[in-house]
Parts: structure tokens; C-alpha cells; sequence
């Protein structure tokens, strides 16, 4: 479910993602399949949180032109395979 689109200079690529260990706060490491040439714009969601979406969070930190960090958390017990979508947009 990884894919990337170029359109002119529009660069966009997304993702789907399983958090591996459980705790109540993991960090992950991605590398974009193809380099921005400048810093994108990321977006995450949580897809597993359907009974209770306010005790799960995902987000997106240090962000480069090659790779990011997503955040995982949850607010309730420990992260177990909690999975996430991203999608990064910027110039290509």
C-alpha cells in the first residue's frame, strides 16, 4: 500500500504503516521511497482506532527531504501493531 505520484513539479507519496513494539510511546524512522527537494508537508492518521479514537495518536516530526519520524501513541494501555496511513506532499 506504499505508492508515490508525479505531477509536473508535484511530488506526492503515502504509505501504510504498523507500529512494532508495544509501549505506550514508540518512534519510528521512514525513508521516503524518492527524495523531495525540499522539505514536505506530512500527514498521518490512525486507522485502528474505530471503537475509541480519542486514546490513539499518530503524528510526523522531524521531517527532511528523505525521511521522517512517526510518533505513535496511545493514552489508554500499550501499542500493540497500532497501524497508521501517511501521505507526503511537496516538491519534486
Amino acid at each position: 500500500q506504499n505508492g508515490s505520484l508525479k505531477i509536473g513539479p508535484l511530488l506526492i507519496q503515502w504509505g501504510h504503516v504498523t507500529s512494532k513494539q508495544t509501549a505506550k510511546r514508540v518512534a519510528q524512522k521512514f525513508n521516503f521511497p524518492i527524495a523531495f527537494s525540499d522539505t514536505p508537508a506530512v500527514f498521518t492518521q490512525c486507522v485502528d482506532s474505530t471503537t475509541y479514537p480519542d486514546l490513539f495518536n499518530v503524528n510526523a516530526y522531524n521531517i527532511t527531504n528523505t525521511e521522517f519520524t512517526m510518533g505513535f501513541m496511545c493514552n489508554y494501555s500499550t501499542l500493540n501493531n497500532l497501524k497508521a496511513v501517511w501521505i507526503a506532499i511537496g516538491k519534486a
